[in-house]
């Protein structure tokens, strides 16, 4: 009896191994083959949507600059644009990360990218879109509500303490002055003058022929090409094969693409870019953020690009 027990659970093992072999041969194989001819690994990092906080994007950048067995990274931008100091700050990141871990990265934007977004893409080495891709857009803008003549028909007061001749400016309880609108015009007029300066660098443009290209107009991917705004037109395609070119592979060779997951819808929508952190953290931040996004206070002046 016991043979007989013994024969069954060979052969039962026997079975097993036999339906587990080609999965077992498939999987030696291709690890065989990568050590062979390894794949060239490219990240890809996306900038997607209004901007209003990069952190994600930029641990994201970090994490792969800084990791010497990525090759390349691919930077898709479908952005309209958004907050100036975000845009502008992550701008200055890639140009840092680039001098500090030498590495090609390339923009591939195939719907929009405008104003902020584009701001973004300058700071890499080739900017590809589709010919139909709005590009440009390049300026600034302060946008204020009023809500001082409402509160008044209501016969609603507001009071208000304060120091400092301008901190009211923008204020949405009272009327602007002409001292207030004199000041946020200077700021919106700098911050055109630094958006203008750095794609004037960035791109090789003349800054005095910058009213034909930095004058808030868009422009579809044929026409900014046209203008010096992107390098090239094309898509995934020209994408790969621009990748290929600038770290110097074969054009057989394989590319193994690096990407870290999305956040969550609910995430995207109320702008957090922490997912990758504790449930009572997210939660926390997921619940400050959709305040934040009904709270009066984003009646007061909304400095874009």
């Amino acid at each position: 009896m016991n043979k007989i027990w013994r024969y069954l659970g060979i052969g039962i093992s026997t079975l097993f191994f036999i339906q587990m072999l080609p999965g077992l041969i498939d999987g030696i194989s291709k690890n065989w083959g990568n050590l062979l001819n390894p794949k060239t690994k490219v990240a890809v990092v996306s900038v997607e949507g209004e901007i209003c906080n990069l952190n994600r994007t930029f641990r994201q950048l970090k994490t792969y600059f800084a990791d010497p067995s990525i090759r390349a990274i691919l930077l898709y931008v479908d952005s309209p644009g958004g907050a100036a100091g975000a845009s502008q700050a992550l701008y200055e990141d890639i140009k840092a990360l680039k001098a500090e871990f030498p590495k090609p990265i390339i923009t591939l934007t195939p719907n929009i990218c405008a104003s902020g977004g584009y701001y973004i893409a300058c700071a890499t080495d080739h900017i590809i879109s589709a010919p139909s891709t709005l590009v440009g857009s390049i300026g600034a803008r302060i946008g204020t509500f009023g809500v001082k003549d409402l509160l008044d028909k209501v016969s609603v007061k507001y009071n208000v303490q304060k120091s400092g001749d301008y901190k009211l400016v923008g204020d949405p309880f009272i009327n602007a002055t002409p001292e207030g609108n004199q000041l946020l015009q200077s700021v919106s007029d700098d911050c055109y003058r630094q958006f203008v300066r750095d794609v004037a660098a960035s791109r090789k443009l003349d800054p005095k022929q910058s009213v034909n290209w930095a004058n808030g107009k868009i422009f579809t991917g044929e026409q900014a090409k046209k203008l010096g705004l992107v390098d090239s037109i094309g898509g995934n395609y020209s994408a790969i094969k621009k990748i290929k070119e600038l770290i110097e592979v074969s054009a057989d060779k394989e590319i193994e693409w690096i990407s870290e997951p999305k956040p969550s819808k609910l995430a995207q929508i109320l702008g957090d870019d922490k997912s990758d952190q504790g449930l009572p953290v997210v939660l926390s931040e997921l619940c400050e953020a959709f305040y934040n996004k009904l709270a009066l206070k984003n009646l007061t002046p909304q400095f874009k690009l």
